[in-house]
This record gives C-alpha cells, structure tokens and sequence, in this order.
C-alpha cells in the first residue's frame, strides 16, 4: 500500500534503519557531481521513468549533491519538492519514481546507493591527499630538525630554549611595518589580479650576508627554506602594491635591505644581549623568515628596550 500524502510529508528513522554512510558534516566543497549517462541510461529508475520526469531526477540527485550531508536529502516531501522546484503536487504524484532507491538511515536522511558511492569516493580522495600533505610536511620538519645543532632546544617560535626574549609592550600594535616605515593595518586589501615578480632567492641571501655580517651565514639554502623566502617575498609585494608603490624585483631587494638594516638595530636579534644560559641568541636567515618571527619583528617586539 502506497503511503496517504499525510505519511509522506515526514518519516522517522526506525530502530533497525543503517547507519549513515558518512559523517553528517560531509560537504561537497566545490567538488564537482559526476553524471555516468551510460550507467544512467542503464538503471531501472531511468527506464521506468517518463521523459518528462528525467529533467527532475537529474535535478533532485544535484540538489542532494549541495546537501549537508552531502548526497542525502531530507525525509520530507514538501521540502523536496521545494528546492528542486517542482510543485508539490506533482512530486507526491511522481514520489514513487523520484524517490526510488532511496533509503533511510537512523540520522534520519534519506541515501542513494549511487550517489552515496560518489561521495565515498569523494571522501577517499580527500583523505588520501591530507595524509600526502602530512607526509610532506612531516618530511620537511624532519629536515629542518636533522639541520638543526644536537641537543639545542628550541621553543614554538625556534628560539633556542634559555634565551632571553624581549616581552612585547601591553598595549596591542595596530601599524606594520613596510618600507621600515608605518601605515594603518586597516588599509584596502591588496588585490588578487597583481602580478609578483619571482622571488630572487640569491639576491636577498647576498643582501643578509651584506647587511648583517655578524649573524650565521647561509650554507645550505634547501626546498623548506627556499618555500619560506617565496612566500615572504610575496606578501612583501603585496605590502608594495597597497601603499601604491613599484613592486617589481628592484622594489622588493629595496625592502629587504632596508629590512635587514632594521634587525641590525636591535641588540637582541644580534646577538648583543647576553642570555640566561650559553650565548646569547642570534637570529640567522631562516628563523628570521617563518611567519611568526617576521610578524614579530616587523611589529618591532625585538626593538623594544626593557
């Protein structure tokens, strides 16, 4: 016996019903709903569906696509009918074509076999590119830990454990720093369309040497530093272009001289302040560039005398 409309509206999950397939915060994100027409043209719903009901099956399998969770929808009737905009009318006198197939689980949603299988596949692929990522950056930690000096600990920020750090002031730094000048942190964000010229990694590492002849020289210039300086390069650009300044190579070699000069004024990074234990700290190339420690320096913590 087919379900009266009432009993159609809304089901409940019964106690016996299968677990969900996935998580219940699975989300498509931008990835893309494929249609297999061979395997559609094949499937029993597709040939005992009417030509004028197709359109609305292709239409309530990528409704349920945007769906959280992704591929589900819910067991109601009217709010089917509803986001894939057919009148409710019609959608309770079609039901039994649209929704073949469709089964529900005990988070009470409703599940395609077939689009469940996209979804999996979908989860898989994501899962298997996080655990390539970690790998790699567990590889480059591992690295950068092997060139690190035996024995030295270091703290969150790579400072070696024991040394002295400057505290920065209590009140909250609202101005960065640029061409070793300020400017308000709440200028107009830059934009995505501006083009950066390459990073000149032998350049900036001529200028350090240059520039702070007393801090440890640059040996070994590997893919994990060489990621870091691109990056700092770039948002050095972008610096550049939001205060309406040239941003091409010369530009940039510009602030970083002008950066390096301003790490020479500070006794702390120099290693002109005595530490608790051993020798007092003293920056080198690739500390000076991982994010934190170039926020830091740029809001002048290291420059502040106690």
């Amino acid at each position: 016996m087919s379900p009266s409309p009432r009993e159609s509206l809304s089901l409940v999950a019964s106690s016996d019903a299968q677990h969900p397939p996935y998580s219940a915060d699975t989300k498509a994100k931008g990835w893309r709903f494929e249609l297999d027409y061979e395997r559609i043209e094949q499937s029993d719903t597709w040939v005992l569906a009417s030509s004028e009901m197709r359109p609305w099956l292709l239409m309530l399998w990528m409704t349920a696509w945007k769906q959280v969770p992704c591929g589900s929808l819910p067991p109601n009737d009217e709010l089917v009918s509803a986001r894939i905009g057919m009148d409710l009318r019609v959608f309770k006198a079609n039901r039994d074509i649209l929704m073949r197939g469709w089964v529900l689980a005990s988070d009470g949603r409703l599940y395609h076999p077939v689009i469940t299988e996209q979804v999996l596949n979908l989860v898989g692929l994501r899962n298997k590119e996080s655990a390539r990522k970690q790998a790699y950056r567990d590889k480059k930690n591992q690295a950068h830990t092997d060139q690190s000096p035996a024995g030295q600990t270091r703290d969150s920020y790579g400072i070696p454990m024991g040394a002295t750090t400057p505290e920065p002031e209590p009140e909250p730094v609202s101005l960065v720093v640029t061409d070793v000048t300020t400017r308000p942190a709440n200028a107009e964000p830059v934009s995505k369309k501006a083009k950066v010229s390459e990073c000149n990694h032998k350049a900036v590492v001529t200028l350090y040497h240059e520039v702070l002849p007393t801090l440890n020289r640059v040996e070994v210039w590997n893919d994990y530093r060489q990621g870091l300086l691109r990056s700092r390069w770039r948002e050095v650009a972008h610096e550049l272009v939001k205060d309406g300044q040239p941003s091409d190579e010369e530009a940039i070699l510009n602030w970083w001289r002008s950066f390096f000069g301003y790490i020479g004024k500070s006794k702390w990074l120099t290693g002109r302040v005595e530490g608790s234990r051993d020798s007092p700290f003293k920056a080198d190339l690739e500390w000076i560039i991982r994010p934190k420690n170039f926020a830091k320096i740029i809001e002048g913590a290291y420059h502040r005398s106690k």
